[in-house]
């Protein structure tokens, strides 16, 4: 007689499935977001579009967070294991302000 088995997905306790839930649903894999002022390691799954909006609460500020990053690697990518810069709002304004979005 075999004894019955469960999938991954039943034997998971309710935290591990939130867990599961929340890594493929945030773009940066469920780990601790990124935050302005900080660097940050891209992860698969990233766009500028998601980072920007994660950190600025704004995505149409990927431009100018792309442009930010790439004055400082000129091949800057997004390919995981990359280093960023996520500059604190007021840094990102004052370097890129033709790059703002309009209110």
């Amino acid at each position: 007689m075999s004894t019955p088995t469960s999938s991954p997905s039943q034997s998971a306790t309710p935290g591990e499935a939130h867990d599961r839930f929340t890594a493929h649903r945030m773009p940066w894999g469920g780990g601790p977001p990124p935050v302005a002022g900080s660097a940050y390691v891209a992860r698969d799954g990233d766009s500028w579009w998601s980072l920007a909006e994660s950190v600025y609460g704004d995505g149409r500020l990927y431009r100018a967070l792309f442009a930010w990053n790439r004055t400082v690697d000129p091949r800057v990518s997004l390919v995981p294991g990359t280093s960023l810069e996520l500059p604190p709002l007021q840094r990102l304004q004052t370097a890129w302000p033709a790059l703002m979005p309009a209110p």
